[in-house]
């Protein structure tokens, strides 16, 4: 269970750091600092279900065997006697309470993924794979027909950067992969030339901000967050995030607002190849008011959006170490139980005991636990 489980660790933290991740966007922080702060997000998630304590209770299969001695006529077990069939048999308690008896039933969903757990990491690494894979041949094709179609260097705020023109199906794009690329349609040259300056400096900006690599990171890790809703709208919010920048980029060069505004709209396209930022006309009104905002918002500067996330999300980080921990402390035991109810026909447990074995047994393993 250690790769599903960490997965889904990987999920639930995921859920909680975009929770105080719209809480915090509510105190306007700046488009740079909601960057880093999903960045952060993504990185928090898939690395600290990776530490010691996500991962100190890693399941460790185990045959108990018979080991009792008598002691001020009380039955001690180390850590089950085999023949045990009631919970007087199983139990050093003196008289367990009724609140303290576990009484086992069968679980479809943990019988489920105990039988099916390597087909379900097949179809999870499976689907994910066929994702990454359709999106790298893509990519690969697209580098091919780049080399093709490659035609002049151009100097943009005082960096060089390849044209590629005439690519079929493409306007205006960028790419940042084996070099810096800009891809230009003809039609674009029939603009005038400030129009012109401001598609390639919004384009550049998407070089700068190294987006492709990006889109590239993402597609590997849908690999394993296929499944993860927040997965989609991380995606969706950086590259809206990314339009903003390259919007204000554009803007702070050429200096027109309202024209460049106007031009947004009459350059707006279809969807866009995922390695590839389009000039396109995603969640367009929201950039163009984001544009034409003549009072500027108040900003929130990295630091502080920083700690603040840091602030919100740290409960949710505990309560997601806890549910883990219990979920799959629960898997544990239920196996536990499953194998002495196959043994013996025992259906009551101590739950004192019980969770007394799990620990010496699975949790801080001890010889007498194994043959």
């Amino acid at each position: 269970m250690s790769l599903l489980s960490y997965i889904f660790s990987t999920i639930l933290l995921s859920w909680m750091g975009i929770g105080a991740y719209l809480l915090l966007r509510q105190f306007r922080p700046s488009f740079l600092s909601r960057r880093i702060v999903l960045w952060l997000v993504l990185t928090v998630s898939l690395v600290l279900p990776l530490t010691p304590p996500f991962t100190q209770t890693n399941y460790r299969h185990i045959t108990v065997q018979q080991d009792a001695k008598a002691s001020e006529g009380k039955t001690f077990i180390s850590p089950v006697p085999v023949g045990a069939t009631s919970v007087q048999d199983f139990c050093h308690c003196a008289k367990p309470h009724a609140g303290d008896v576990i009484l086992y039933q069968t679980s479809l969903v943990y019988d489920f993924l105990l039988r099916h757990q390597l087909v379900l990491l097949a179809l999870l690494t499976g689907f994910g794979f066929l994702l990454t894979l359709r999106i790298f041949v893509q990519l690969g094709r697209l580098m091919v027909q780049t080399r093709r179609h490659a035609a002049e260097w151009l100097e943009i705020d005082g960096k060089q950067v390849r044209i590629v023109r005439d690519m079929p199906g493409l306007s205006a794009a960028s790419l940042r992969l084996g070099g810096k690329y800009i891809f230009w349609s003809e039609s674009l040259d029939q603009m005038p030339a400030l129009d012109q300056q401001a598609v390639l400096l919004h384009e550049y900006s998407h070089i700068r901000q190294a987006n492709s690599w990006e889109k590239i990171f993402l597609a590997v890790l849908q690999l394993i967050w296929w499944v993860n809703p927040v997965f989609y709208f991380i995606s969706k919010e950086l590259e809206l995030l990314s339009e903003y920048a390259a919007d204000a980029y554009a803007v702070s060069h050429t200096g027109g607002r309202k024209h460049y505004a106007g031009l947004l709209l009459r350059m707006k396209t279809g969807e866009a190849f995922a390695p590839l930022q389009f000039f396109k006309g995603s969640r367009l009104r929201h950039r163009v008011e984001t544009i034409l905002q003549t009072k500027p918002a108040p900003k929130m500067h990295l630091a502080t959006a920083t700690l603040l996330w840091i602030a919100l999300v740290l409960p949710g980080q505990l309560l997601a170490k806890a549910i883990v921990k219990e979920q799959l402390q629960d898997i544990e035991v239920y196996e536990f139980l499953k194998e002495r109810n196959t043994e013996t026909g025992q259906v009551q447990f101590c739950r004192k005991c019980t969770y007394e074995v799990w620990q010496n047994c699975y949790e801080e393993p001890v010889e007498e636990c194994e043959e």
